[in-house]
């Protein structure tokens, strides 16, 4: 019987980033350390987008299957995650502990049969837990938005093994 993931939390205020993809490594059933992670990403107080693109990619390779969307529609966020995929998700808030508006990176790895509600891991650095249970508004909101900057999501699919091994070795 597989066991369920254990995700982890951001330990520091701007390690969402490294943290996203150590959740989505443990989602597909693999783990790595959290420093190697930082490195692949370039995590120094934060990550850049074009830097956890190559990230992304980087670490799952083999793993999972990831595609990029910029400013995804509510309705793809809904069939991706319906259809068994998971989205590492960046959106932008304004913060009041730092004055301006900041990016954060979570882990969505499901929903529920009625849509209503999303599992999203690392929501928020106020949240006592580490996995969530968001209404779908709470992800609407961000979806919705009219930022200048781009929210943009890593929707992700875990590679088949089976099919793997078929193509390496056809006999």
């Amino acid at each position: 019987m597989a066991t369920k993931p254990r995700y982890r939390k951001q330990q520091k205020c701007d390690d969402c980033g490294p943290t996203a993809v150590l959740n989505a490594l443990r989602w597909a059933g693999h783990n790595q350390c959290i420093k190697e992670i930082g490195k692949k990403v370039k995590y120094e107080g934060g990550v850049y987008m074009p830097d956890m693109q190559t990230g992304i990619k980087h670490v799952g390779k083999g793993i999972f299957r990831s595609r990029r969307v910029y400013n995804p529609k509510f309705e793809d966020i809904q069939n991706h995650l319906s259809t068994g995929g998971s989205i590492i998700y960046r959106y932008r808030y304004w913060s009041w502990r730092c004055l301006y508006d900041v990016g954060h990176l979570v882990f969505i790895h499901g929903m529920s049969k009625s849509g209503n509600t999303f599992y999203v891991v690392n929501d928020s650095e106020s949240s006592p837990t580490v996995k969530g249970f968001r209404k779908h508004r709470f992800i609407a909101r961000f979806v919705e938005h009219d930022y200048r900057t781009a929210n943009i999501a890593w929707f992700l699919r875990k590679k088949d093994a089976n099919r793997q091994r078929k193509i390496e070795n056809p006999y």
